[in-house]
């Protein structure tokens, strides 16, 4: 009964921030979320299109969250030797992933993901639209809590 579409990049502080405060999210309402992440890298961060194009390529592999968290829990060392050591934790196939990382398809994808921000209006990262209802920033756990209660209230579930 709830999506909740995610604006983030990985060299963002407040994405990373806000990371933790999801955790209890996920863990409250399970199956009954949908999880949409959007790659939204900001111009001033150079490392966040490279980071987002590894994490589309273990996408391609079934390993984007496991990929993701690896990138948050070491945002500091955002480079491709990083994304390299990630994907062979991950077991993924290195000659796909290097493929893919360096795709078309793959740029294309975060190209379109940010026209997707560009058309609801992000302005910053995270950005979030919870059943379309907009929260921006790194915002508390109780935050969406309330909106995805409301919206749990609003559909008698």
């Amino acid at each position: 009964p709830i999506t909740i579409v995610e604006f983030s990049e990985f060299e963002c502080p407040f994405c990373q921030k806000v990371q933790v405060n999801l955790k209890p999210v996920r863990d409250r309402y399970g199956a009954r979320i949908r999880w949409v992440y959007k790659h939204y890298p900001l111009e001033f961060h150079a490392k966040a299109k490279p980071a987002a194009y590894a994490a589309m390529a273990a996408a391609k592999q079934g390993k984007f969250w496991e990929f993701s968290a690896q990138l948050w829990a070491k945002q500091n060392y955002l480079s491709d030797q990083l994304y390299d050591q990630v994907a062979k934790e991950l077991k993924l196939d290195m000659v796909k992933f290097k493929a893919d990382k360096a795709s078309a398809e793959v740029q294309q994808q975060v190209a379109l993901d940010m026209n997707d921000g560009v058309k609801v209006g992000v302005q910053g990262t995270p950005f979030f639209l919870v059943n379309g209802k907009p929260l921006s920033g790194a915002q508390p756990t109780e935050a969406f809590v309330e909106v995805i209660e409301a919206e749990l209230a609003a559909k008698g579930k």
